[in-house]
């Protein structure tokens, strides 16, 4: 009896340079990724994601407003949305700042809220707003007295 064997080269699928090939496996996505992908099914935007919309959007009133007015001069600070999570405090009476960030979807709660500062060009030494968010791949974003307590405490 005669063997035959043969020899299949793969290719890299990526391009010149590339390590992946068509047998490689996939990359895993990441815990927020998964979360986005829950909310992309649901036809929603992940709260996390909610912060870096506002920051595109005021860049976005910035270059608008350059671009419409040549006097208007653009904040130096690269950065024109400040924001910072809030959280509810020991005790419940309010909510209060982050003492430093967190990951998104370390949350415990599925309420979310910032304070956001933002340098607009109707407002270029900066404004504040409170922006809060359900959580939807919290709970299923159920609403407990934690959350509703979130919300109250946030909106006042």
């Amino acid at each position: 009896a005669t063997t035959h064997t043969a020899t299949i080269t793969l290719k890299p699928i990526l391009g010149k340079g590339a390590t992946a090939t068509a047998i490689a496996p996939y990359t895993l996505l990441s815990v927020v990724d998964q979360k986005r992908l829950r909310c992309k099914k649901l036809r929603t935007t992940y709260a996390y994601d909610f912060v870096t919309m506002y920051e595109l959007a005021v860049q976005a009133a910035w270059d608008r407003a350059v671009l419409s007015n040549p006097k208007i001069v653009a904040p130096a600070d690269e950065k024109k949305v400040h924001a910072t999570e809030l959280v509810l405090s020991a005790d419940g009476s309010r909510v209060e700042p982050l003492s430093s960030p967190r990951s998104p979807g370390a949350n415990d709660c599925g309420m979310l809220a910032w304070r956001l500062h933002m340098l607009t060009p109707e407002y270029p030494q900066g404004r504040e707003i409170i922006l809060i968010a359900n959580d939807i791949t919290f709970m299923n974003g159920s609403f407990g007295v934690k959350e509703d307590m979130v919300y109250e405490r946030a909106s006042q």
